[in-house]
């Protein structure tokens, strides 16, 4: 789901610096070491993941109903349920859902720490239900997951670098802003350094 960060590595050219599953696949450990897999079918969308959350063992059938209910409401989501979203964390939303508090913890909390790096009581609805639309709901393939063949240098920054200073950029290191000047319409106009020295671009 991830398809900014992706285009962001076909710029750099780094894309083939990454493993990529073609779906998703991935062993869960509960806290006693046992395994169960989730895994995505070459199905239908929508059908695509049915068949490995029917076999989930670390779920109950009365979890994995709430879980199915809760994804047919977001579904269903109209506009002004959606412009709600912002105000109200993902707990809440699921609570409005029916989910119970074993069913946030090990499934909902269990998809959200990974991605956002919080649990659901501390996400934003609007940013989890994006992730579960773009990661589960948008294509068979786009929960797949990916990861690093090299460093985050080697990945991100030296070419970052590279494809700046080809285009005729400079980056500058160690170059703390101090604050941004603006004109008397409110727009900026330059930046001043932390060593005192003022810059102008074309754009901040």
């Amino acid at each position: 789901c991830t398809t900014a960060y992706h285009a962001f590595l076909e710029l750099l050219g780094t894309i083939d610096l990454t493993h990529r599953q073609q779906r998703l696949s991935v062993p869960v450990f509960d806290g006693n070491g046992r395994r169960s897999d989730l895994w995505a079918a070459n199905l239908p969308l929508g059908l695509h993941l049915a068949i490995g959350f029917l076999q989930y063992r670390h779920l109950s059938w009365r979890q994995k109903f709430q879980v199915v209910r809760a994804l047919g409401s977001l579904r269903r989501l109209c506009e002004d349920g959606r412009s709600r979203l912002e105000t109200i964390t993902f707990s809440e939303w699921l609570q409005e859902q029916g989910q119970a508090p074993d069913t946030v913890r090990d499934f909902w909390d269990f998809l959200v720490i990974p991605t956002l790096n919080c649990r659901a009581s501390q996400a934003s609805a609007a940013q989890a239900l994006f992730v579960l639309e773009e990661g589960f709901l948008r294509s068979s393939s786009s929960a797949a997951l990916g990861v690093p063949a090299a460093g985050l240098s080697e990945l991100h920054v030296d070419p970052a670098v590279r494809y700046i200073k080809v285009r005729g950029g400079k980056v500058s290191v160690r170059a703390g802003v101090e604050l941004f000047e603006e004109s008397s319409e409110g727009g900026i106009t330059s930046l001043r350094l932390r060593n005192g020295e003022r810059r102008v671009f074309d754009a901040y």
